[in-house]
């Protein structure tokens, strides 16, 4: 009997948040608007654990139970690549926001372009009303 192997391909709400404010500009970006909140909430790791080395998704999975915020943890300890991401670039020890913190920019962020899409489909965009006119009784 043939067994077959399937993959979770779809990502969390959170995850993908988080890939989206990742592919933004960095001028709009949450985490990057933030990034000195995130490492004010931040805790220092000792970097002691030899599956870490070159792999932040691991340690995400490991501290957070979602590999996927590793951006973040890229962000904060000014890495600009995962392949930074070992003992002896960051001298043992890394900055991991807490996921309270993260949470809430994340939900701000969803708020905000709730709002957004709300007041621009409020909004009227078109010039032309024919009441604009008439004579007020």
């Amino acid at each position: 009997m043939e067994q077959q192997i399937q993959f979770n391909t779809t990502l969390s709400g959170n995850a993908q948040t988080v890939f989206d404010e990742f592919a933004k500009n960095p001028n709009i970006n949450v985490f990057f608007k933030n990034k000195q909140g995130l490492i004010f909430n931040a805790e220092t790791i000792k970097f002691d654990n030899l599956k870490w080395n070159y792999n932040p998704m691991q340690f995400c999975a490991d501290h957070y139970d979602e590999q996927y915020l590793y951006p973040i943890i890229l962000l904060v300890n000014d890495l600009s690549s995962m392949y930074l991401f070992n003992n002896v670039e960051l001298n043992n020890y890394f900055l991991a926001p807490t996921l309270e913190f993260i949470m809430a920019l994340i939900t701000f962020e969803l708020e905000e372009s709730e709002n957004e899409y709300n007041r621009l489909n409020t909004t009227s965009l078109n010039i032309y009303n024919p009441n604009r006119y008439r004579e007020q009784s």
